[in-house]
């Protein structure tokens, strides 16, 4: 069976200074390894957001937050799988 999201947030209090300072906003594509553990590794962003902070702030709080209920093989053992997670980065536009 497929990997599971378990936890982990992305909030808006996570965006990164140099982002809000430069009125960065965008989507981020990250791509990594569910372990069979349930925890991440080897984030990478497949598409960036066009901020660099964006960016690695993103593939940060994935990799150090988000848990999963591993994938399955066949006998029902747990395996390490590949995910996507797409992460929306909107600055509240002040008037």
């Amino acid at each position: 069976s497929k990997a599971v999201w378990r936890s982990g947030t992305i909030r808006d209090r996570d965006y990164p200074h140099e982002a809000s300072r430069a009125n960065a906003g965008g989507e981020v594509e990250g791509r990594f390894t569910i372990e069979a553990s349930g925890r991440v590794s080897g984030c990478r962003v497949a598409r960036s957001s066009g901020d660099a902070s964006l960016d690695r702030t993103t593939c940060a709080l994935i990799e150090e937050r988000f848990r999963f209920k591993p994938a399955t093989d066949a006998a029902g053992a747990p395996i390490a799988s590949q995910y996507g997670w797409r992460q929306s980065w909107w600055l509240e536009r002040r008037r």
